[in-house]
């Protein structure tokens, strides 16, 4: 679990800093002021300038500042507070890369201070090493790719196109389109984690494969506790993408979303029960008696179980990401079970 740590302010973030100036008088959109993107920390050879030409056509055009950093720097959560949105552009190797301090940075940034993150493609590669960015940040590991082949994409239209919470990521985009890109499969599938809300998809059959099944998403965001929110995207491989209308688009509707959360507002997270339902349940236990916590994941395999006398022992025994929780009486009983995100 991590615990709260509150950092200094660095004498100076970044090694290498391009910054693009905010004076075209376009309005602000949905509060959105300052991102930070962290620019190609890992020598994958990925596309990097594409999707930062992107981004400062999009700060010259809708007026937020972009501060752009090219090599793997300190980071401090006092420095993040700074920003609305940080991105993570083709940052393959962010999990060895940012230190312990450093990624507690990003986790209290998200969680405590209600910030907001991005990825697109490599953010989301070759991070397994830290285990909170890819179970409950991104919500899924990247396992394998094919070669660069072109394909259908749909999206999530018909769910969300009228939900006031998501319906800005599909004013601009079509509901289906074509494009080429390395298409990743993913484990576990996003599309059955509850706590993860799937944007866009490819359709398997346009392009011969059957790796993750009817739905194999590609883009999708969460809310965090609080009003933080993140948002990924597989795409990105081929770098004229980022010049597509489908992907421009994609990414300013992120960034709106991302930049419209909760500042400042005094709803506290919880680490341990995000997204839960019945924890007011939990709480009221009566823990006097014999009471045993069963975790299993998503396949239905247990992969904890053991006795507990608190809530506080239940909240340091669950795993990072989804689960399904029962909590077992002393006739062994499923007495509460729930699906937890953590």
């Amino acid at each position: 679990m991590f615990k709260l740590k509150f950092c200094g302010m660095a004498a100076a973030l970044f090694a290498v800093v391009f910054c693009v100036g905010v004076s075209f008088g376009f309005p602000r959109q949905n509060g959105l002021k300052s991102v930070l993107d962290l620019s190609d920390m890992g020598p994958v050879g990925h596309p990097v300038a594409e999707p930062d030409t992107m981004l400062k056509h999009l700060s010259a055009k809708f007026g937020f500042q972009l501060t752009i950093t090219k090599t793997p720097v300190p980071i401090t959560r006092a420095n993040l507070q700074q920003y609305d949105v940080v991105i993570f552009n083709q940052t393959s190797y962010a999990g060895t890369t940012l230190n312990a301090d450093e990624q507690l940075a990003i986790h209290d940034y998200l969680l405590l201070d209600h910030g907001s993150w991005m990825g697109w493609h490599g953010a989301g590669a070759t991070h397994a090493s830290w285990k909170w960015y890819i179970d409950s940040m991104i919500g899924a590991d990247f396992t394998n790719h094919g070669g660069v082949v072109k394909a259908n994409m749909y999206t999530n239209f018909k769910q969300y196109a009228t939900n006031d919470t998501f319906k800005i990521f599909f004013g601009n985009v079509p509901d289906t389109f074509s494009t080429s890109e390395e298409w990743y499969n993913l484990t576990p599938n996003p599309y059955n984690l509850p706590f993860l809300h799937m944007l866009q998809f490819v359709d398997e059959s346009s392009y011969g494969s059957t790796a993750m099944g009817p739905h194999h998403p590609v883009t999708w965001c969460q809310i965090l506790p609080g009003g933080g929110r993140t948002f990924y995207c597989s795409r990105g491989h081929v770098g004229t993408c980022f010049s597509e209308v489908t992907m421009d688009s994609t990414i300013w509707d992120a960034l709106q979303w991302c930049g419209d959360t909760l500042k400042g507002s005094s709803v506290e997270p919880s680490e341990n029960f995000l997204h839960s339902k019945g924890v007011e349940d939990f709480a009221k236990w009566n823990f006097s008696e014999p009471t045993r916590l069963n975790v299993y994941n998503l396949a239905g395999k247990l992969i904890t179980s053991k006795s507990v006398r608190s809530l506080a022992e239940i909240q340091n025994a669950l795993p990072f990401g989804c689960h399904v929780v029962r909590i077992m009486d002393g006739s062994g009983r499923t007495a509460q079970q729930m699906t937890v995100v953590r």
